[in-house]
């Protein structure tokens, strides 16, 4: 069982090209100003089979999909659910023969993750590391300056290293998506941008309730 929060088909602005995007519960490190608080309690109505998030990616084999993003929630927080999907993800990238990546993103740094979990590490092809720190200014696909990409294998430093990066620096963009009566903002806001969001909605009548970045 693996504890998910959401997962979106299409993703485009949390790593290269069209990705699917998968948000797991559980945060026990609770950064300050993040936007994703609704990730950090453990809810035992959030497990799933691991078999049946499989079959959802599946759905969407014939799509043209460049990747996976993992993210929270902290994903390392489930290490072993974690490292059984991604294996399952593994095998079947190999029966598709396709080039799509795997990014996770962690708020642990990058030695503490050497350290406890190398084995996970040799699955992905590129993670993005360290706390947030709401003081310091976003980047591209980074939601504080301080935070890294570590790119693990050929494909991730392909599409991850410095001059991929700099190609892209200027995409930072927020998806939105709508499912069930909730708005969903995919991506990384800069300073700012979720606040001027509410008051801009609030000018044209609507109230966004239960604000996954208010604590």
């Amino acid at each position: 069982m693996i504890a998910i929060n959401k997962a979106h088909f299409p993703v485009t602005v949390l790593g290269y090209g069209t990705r699917l995007g998968i948000w797991t519960q559980g945060c026990s490190i609770g950064c300050s100003g993040c936007i994703s608080k609704d990730t950090w309690e453990d809810k035992l109505d959030s497990l799933m089979p691991i078999k049946e998030l499989l079959s959802w990616c599946k759905k969407f084999e014939n799509e043209n999909l460049d990747g996976i993003t993992i993210s929270g929630g902290e994903p390392f927080e489930q290490p072993k659910a974690l490292e059984d999907f991604l294996k399952k993800i593994i095998k079947w990238r190999e029966t598709l023969e396709k080039d799509f990546d795997i990014l996770v993103y962690s708020g642990f740094s990058y030695d503490y993750l050497q350290k406890e979990f190398p084995s996970i590490l040799k699955l992905l092809d590129a993670v993005v590391c360290e706390p947030y720190n709401q003081n310091l200014e976003t980047a591209y696909l980074k939601g504080s300056t301080n935070q890294n990409i570590v790119c693990l294998s050929k494909l991730g430093l392909k599409r991850y290293d410095e001059d991929a990066l700099y190609q892209n620096q200027n995409s930072k963009k927020i998806q939105v998506a709508v499912s069930n009566g909730n708005v969903w903002f995919i991506g990384i806001p800069q300073k700012g941008t979720m606040q001027t969001l509410e008051e801009k909605c609030l000018e044209k009548g609507l109230v966004l309730n239960d604000n996954s970045w208010i604590a």
